[in-house]
Order: C-alpha cells, then sequence, then structure tokens
C-alpha cells in the first residue's frame, strides 16, 4: 500500500559474507540501499527497506546486484517487480 515500508531481501549462497549488495529499481539505484553489507552469519543476506516507492504506473523492477568477495563472484539476481496499490 502507498506510504508503507517494504523491504527487500537478498540471500547470497554461496559466499564467505563478504561483499554488498546494491538494489536498483528500473536501473536507477534505490536511495540509501547502493551497498548494503551481508549478515554477520550464514545464510548471508543483504535488506533494504523503503517507504519512497511510487504508485504510478508499471510495477518497478527491482534488481539486487552482488559486488563479489574473494571467495565469491558477482552476480545479479533476475528481476521482480512490486506493486504498490493506492490508499
Amino acid at each position: 500500500m502507498f506510504g508503507q515500508s517494504v523491504t527487500f531481501t537478498a540471500t547470497v549462497a554461496p559466499s564467505d559474507g563478504g561483499g554488498t549488495v546494491g538494489f536498483t529499481s528500473d536501473g536507477s539505484p534505490i536511495p540509501g540501499c547502493g551497498a548494503k553489507s551481508l549478515s554477520a552469519s550464514s545464510p548471508y543476506h543483504a535488506t533494504c527497506t523503503i517507504s519512497s516507492l511510487t504508485a504510478a504506473g508499471s510495477p518497478p523492477a527491482i534488481v539486487a546486484t552482488y559486488t563479489g568477495a574473494a571467495a565469491s563472484p558477482s552476480s545479479a539476481c533476475a528481476q521482480f517487480s512490486h506493486t504498490v496499490n493506492t490508499a
């Protein structure tokens, strides 16, 4: 629903816990979600909580991109969308 917070979570496996995850919406960085550190323990994941998605037009394409670390190559998830309904 418009104005409510949404949390995106990206789980990275396999991983050594290093690297970061950046979240984008329609190819643009989501403010405050550009380089989120992975959790301190397995399963390693990064989260991004926002409330700034708009309810206009088609749902945005959300992508989480992992920067990689010494033992884990970089990668990106398949894009997915999130629909925001009006109040």
